[in-house]
């Protein structure tokens, strides 16, 4: 209907995230489960959006990226699958990475990101500068020409000539920060990525409301580590091999850089209000997801 305006389309298929479920015409057609059903309806699904735009003509002036969230929840050992398998619970793989959803190793939060522009960005090149989700809104507002409105301090950057294969300036190399609620647990700077020692927790305990309901989930998540560590994603994107005393001189560097950005940073975590929530269901209560968006929207307004 408005195919001669300019337009922003945000679809988040919420089928591989628990609960899980796929179409008929999917559902037990993969060999790997469920999860492997949705990812194959997943995949039609974004084939009919790119099959549209052609259609339409407006492949070519259309950009569109693909990409997740966060890694796959790894899959659980067979002896907890559920019946459906074989053998997979609701994780995927995120191999050769190390751990997955809910950590800041790189299986939880390197990702894929495919850039689709035919006429603008070239089929099968792959681009292996660090790059952030941050990093689309700049992006977005580079390509559209339009402007932001000052003061706007972003932590993205305008990457529209990366997708087109022109390096970005030789600069001292960007620092990505990796936090979990308000405890930053990595730094990366080109190859190096750091997980910093941490030997407390954040305060408050509950940050949020999902920990107020799955308080064992605060010590999942919100880690202690030992001891500095320094690992060179370049030939080592697993994680495997700890080289910051190899390297004592990186991991000073990693240090100071990631210090001094969380000093900026947690001033504005103390002005975040928790809003109490619906409790989460009773054992054997069956509740619509719309209820509790009810609830949480009759406290905010």
């Amino acid at each position: 209907r408005h195919q001669d305006r300019p337009f922003f389309l945000y679809l988040s298929h919420t089928m591989p995230h628990i609960p899980q479920y796929a179409s008929p015409a999917f559902a037990g057609k993969s060999k790997d489960g469920v999860y492997g059903d949705t990812i194959e309806e997943l995949d039609w699904s974004t084939g009919q959006i790119l099959d549209e735009l052609r259609n339409l003509k407006l492949a070519e002036n259309t950009l569109v990226i693909f990409t997740s969230d966060n890694g796959a929840n790894v899959r659980a050992a067979m002896r907890n699958q559920n019946v459906g398998g074989p053998g997979r619970a609701f994780g995927g793989s995120n191999a050769p990475l190390r751990a997955g959803k809910g950590t800041t190793f790189e299986g939880g939060i390197r990702l894929p990101c495919i850039s689709w522009w035919p006429g603008s960005i070239a089929a099968g090149r792959v681009e292996r500068a660090p790059c952030s989700t941050l990093d689309f809104f700049p992006t977005f507002a580079a390509l559209a020409n339009a402007a932001l409105p000052p003061p706007t301090t972003l932590d993205g950057i305008d990457i529209s000539s990366v997708l087109r294969d022109v390096p970005l300036p030789k600069t001292t190399p960007r620092l990505l920060t990796h936090y979990f609620g308000p405890q930053l647990q990595a730094v990366r700077e080109g190859q190096w990525k750091l997980l910093l020692p941490i030997d407390r927790y954040p305060e408050p305990r509950s940050a949020s409301l999902w920990y107020q309901h799955n308080p064992r989930q605060f010590e999942a998540h919100h880690r202690l580590w030992p001891k500095a560590t320094l690992y060179d994603l370049t030939n080592d994107p697993g994680e495997t091999a700890d080289l910051a005393a190899a390297h004592p001189e990186v991991v000073a560097r990693l240090l100071e850089r990631a210090r001094r950005f969380d000093a900026t940073f947690q001033p504005h975590t103390k002005a975040v209000e928790v809003l109490p929530g619906p409790k989460p269901p009773t054992a054997g209560q069956v509740r619509r997801s719309d209820e509790d968006l009810s609830a949480w929207l009759d406290l905010i307004r």
